[in-house]
């Protein structure tokens, strides 16, 4: 079958299915420079391939968790026990008095 009559039988764009055949990924004999061809069977093998490729990248896509099951957000907070134990604080210094504030 022709490059036209592939396309039309995968209801795919001409350019689409020479991108396909350039690429290597389905194969085709070119005649001469103006005319490709296809093998039937070849098509519908790819087609059968490419079903059963998407088929398991749903199944897969279906078993994976969504949303914050996949991985947290941000990491944990660090364990700071080490720094309280060697007499390392960790609380935030407090500025300085102004001068002429009165404390109640």
């Amino acid at each position: 079958m022709s490059v036209k009559e592939a396309a039309e039988f995968m209801r795919l764009g001409d350019e689409a299915l020479k991108e396909l055949i350039d690429d290597g990924r389905i194969e085709a004999v070119r005649l001469n420079q103006k005319h490709t061809v296809l093998l039937r069977s070849v098509v519908i093998q790819y087609l059968r391939d490419e079903g059963k490729k998407q088929a398991l990248d749903r199944r897969v896509r279906r078993e994976r968790p969504i949303g914050r099951d996949r991985r947290p957000r941000r990491e944990p907070a660090p364990n700071l026990d080490g720094y309280e134990r060697a007499g390392v604080t960790t609380a935030v210094p407090q500025e300085s008095k102004r001068a002429g504030s009165r404390s109640v």
